[in-house]
């Protein structure tokens, strides 16, 4: 499997690491690639390979029916 994430016309490659340690700690499966996000707004991610010989290729968006867009977090304000 593979994930790349579009933002802006942008797009970049993460690579999927497994949290998990066969026999030990974690889910079995559990796959998970780290981003932090550097601007607000819709980002895309498209995942992409097989599993257990079952060809993946979906993309989620951002929006009302998938996950919230990012946002600028508000500031905090200070005390005098």
């Amino acid at each position: 499997m593979k994930v790349q994430v579009s933002f802006g016309g942008q797009q970049t490659d993460l690579p999927l690491e497994a949290n998990f340690e066969v026999g030990g700690d974690g889910t079995p499966g559990d796959y998970r690639a780290w981003f932090i996000p550097s601007q607000p707004g819709p980002y895309t991610f498209h995942f992409t390979g097989t599993v257990h010989g079952t060809k993946i290729d979906e993309s989620l968006t951002s929006g009302p029916q998938t996950f919230d867009e990012v946002r600028i977090p508000p500031r905090r304000r200070s005390r005098p």
